[in-house]
């Protein structure tokens, strides 16, 4: 027979799993279980990857402040939360993430700029967004980050068209108009897996950003 104690402890743990996993998704999402939400479309493939001015379309996987590291899934399109040794994965680091976090649909960041096929990531600076959300972006850069010695990880730096950041062009400008924003979201990807483990190798510009962009739409297919 089950300890009463520990049954409602259990029975606690469970509760606060399930608000954990459900807390940051979008009223726009259906929630397929506590670990998968699917859209109205595709989140992979079924979203164009920008617009004639420039913008780019994001689906936030992570929003700001939370831990949970949640991916949209390219075989059908959902957005899952990774598992790591049989365990839904977070990053205990800080607070969590320090801005919004997703990816832009209908690209594949090909060999020639370090990438491997996969999803361009983007870090989206300003307000929480909710997981499932579909955001239009205006890049300001791209963090090149390098893990070990050959893995090229980079994350294109933006800002939401309509927010307060919208008016900001650069990376430098982050820095300069809002407290140094940019610093602590470099400081954070080179630092959450430990010392060492990831290194800085420069800040991009738009332009450069924005080739990378242009070239992983190009790569990308269905």
């Amino acid at each position: 027979m089950i300890n009463s104690k520990i049954l409602i402890f259990l029975t606690a743990s469970v509760l606060a799993f399930t608000a954990y996993a459900d807390e940051f998704h979008s009223d726009s999402v259906t929630v397929v279980d506590d670990y998968t939400i699917k859209g109205s479309v595709n989140f992979f493939s079924g979203i164009e990857t920008g617009d004639a001015d420039g913008n780019i379309n994001v689906v936030i996987e992570i929003p700001k402040g939370t831990k949970g590291k949640w991916e949209v899934n390219s075989d059908d399109g959902t957005i899952i939360w990774e598992f790591k040794n049989g365990k839904p994965r977070t990053v205990e680091y800080m607070n969590g993430y320090p801005a919004n976090y997703g990816s832009v649909p209908r690209t594949a960041m090909p060999a020639e700029f370090g990438g491997d096929g996969e999803s361009l990531d983007v870090v989206v600076v300003g307000d929480q967004i909710a997981r499932g959300e579909i955001v239009q972006v205006k890049v300001i850069g791209i963090l090149n980050l390098r893990e070990g010695e050959d893995e090229f990880d980079g994350k294109i730096i933006a800002v939401r068209i309509g927010s307060a950041q919208e008016s900001v062009s650069s990376f430098e400008e982050l820095n300069a108009k809002f407290n140094n924003e940019g610093d602590t979201i470099a400081s954070w990807f080179s630092s959450y897996k430990g010392p060492g483990e990831i290194v800085i190798e420069g800040i991009g510009s738009p332009e450069e950003a924005m080739e990378i962009v242009n070239a992983s739409a190009s790569a990308f297919s269905d």
